[in-house]
C-alpha cells in the first residue's frame, strides 16, 4: 500500500491504462482518488503475467475497451492487524518495475488508519526543459548520499528495462532482412529460369523483329511487376498486422499511438526496388543474347 500525494495524483501528464466506469475521464479518477477516501488506483504490474510474481493475488480485472466494472480490495497492516477495503477504479499505465512503482495507491486519509501517518520515502522529481535526468539523479545521490538517498532516472530505468524487447526487436527484423533476402535472390533465381524455359519464345521473337533492348526490356518489366506486387502486399499487410496490434489488444490503451516509421519504410523499399533490379538485369542481358536459331531448335 503506498500513499500518494497531490503532487502525484495531480500530476497533469499521468494518465491510466484502463480505468473504472462511470468516470468520464482519466483525470477525473486521479481527483476522485485524491478527494475521496477508501479509493485506489492499481500499479500495471498487478495485472501483468510477467510482472506480477511478488504479490500473492492477481485481480480478476477483465477490460472491455480500456474499461472495467469498479471492484474491493481488502489490505492489512502486517505488524498491527488493522484492516481496511478499497475500491479500485484505475491502472496507472506507468510501465516501471515493481521496485519502483509496486504497490496500490490511495491518499492519506486512506492510508493513515491503518498504517499511522505515512512516510513519504519516495519522491518524483520534475527537471526543468533540457536538464540531463542520468546527471542530475547522480548530483542528487552526491549532495545526500549521507541521509542514503538514492536517485534514479526514469527515462533510464525504462530504457534499460525495455532492453531485452529492443534485442528481441532485432533478432526479430534480422531474420526479417534475411526474408527479404532471400525472396529478392528468388527473384533473380525466377529470372534466370525463365529465360531458359523461354528461350525458344525469345528466339521466335527475334525471328519476327524484336531488338535486343526490346527483349531485356520486356523481361525487366516483367520482373518489375512482380516485386512492385511483392513489395506493395508486403507494406500494406504490415500496416494492417501493425495497426490491428496497437489499436486492439494488449497493446492498446490511451496516451498509445499508432505511428509509421514511413522514413524506414521508404528506404527498405527503395532498397529492396533497387536490389531486385539488379538481380533482375543479368538474367534479362542474357535473355536479350538468345540467339534467333534458338526458335527453330527442338529436342
Amino acid at each position: 500500500m503506498i500513499a500518494a500525494d497531490s503532487g502525484f495524483l495531480g500530476l497533469p501528464e499521468a494518465h491510466l491504462d484502463s480505468r473504472a466506469n462511470g468516470f468520464e475521464s482519466d483525470r477525473a479518477a486521479f481527483d476522485a482518488v485524491l478527494s475521496q477516501p477508501n479509493l485506489a488506483l492499481l500499479d500495471w504490474n498487478t495485472t501483468s503475467d510477467n510482472g506480477n510474481g511478488t504479490y500473492d493475488w492477481k485481480p480478476d480485472l477483465k477490460a472491455d475497451d480500456d474499461r472495467f466494472e469498479p471492484f474491493q480490495v481488502q489490505f492489512r497492516n502486517p505488524t498491527t492487524g488493522e484492516t481496511g477495503t478499497v475500491t479500485v477504479i484505475g491502472v496507472l499505465a506507468t510501465k516501471l518495475n515493481l521496485d519502483v512503482v509496486g504497490g496500490v495507491y490511495v491518499n492519506e486519509d486512506t492510508y493513515t488508519p491503518v498504517f499511522g501517518a505515512p512516510d513519504y520515502r519516495r519522491t518524483f522529481v520534475r527537471l526543468a526543459p533540457g536538464s540531463d535526468a542520468v546527471v542530475t539523479a547522480k548530483g542528487i545521490e552526491s549532495a545526500l548520499s549521507t541521509n542514503g538517498v538514492q536517485a534514479d532516472s526514469i527515462d533510464k530505468l525504462i530504457d534499460d528495462s525495455a532492453a531485452m524487447d529492443r534485442a528481441f526487436t532485432r533478432v526479430f527484423q534480422a531474420f526479417m532482412a534475411l526474408g527479404l533476402f532471400v525472396g529478392v535472390a528468388a527473384l533473380g533465381v525466377i529470372a534466370f529460369r525463365s529465360v531458359v524455359e523461354r528461350r525458344q519464345q525469345i528466339g521466335m521473337l527475334r525471328a519476327i523483329g524484336y531488338q535486343r533492348n526490346s527483349v531485356a526490356l520486356t523481361f525487366m518489366l516483367e520482373s518489375t511487376f512482380v516485386a512492385l506486387m511483392g513489395i506493395l502486399s508486403g507494406v500494406v499487410g504490415g500496416v494492417v498486422v501493425s495497426r490491428n496490434l496497437f489499436t486492439v489488444g494488449q497493446f492498446s490503451g490511451e496516451g498509445v499511438d499508432f505511428a509509421m516509421p514511413w522514413t524506414e519504410v521508404a528506404v527498405f523499399v527503395i532498397a529492396a526496388f533497387v536490389v531486385s533490379l539488379f538481380m533482375t538485369w543479368w538474367p534479362s542481358r542474357s535473355a536479350a543474347g538468345v540467339p534467333v536459331a534458338e526458335a527453330l531448335r527442338y529436342e
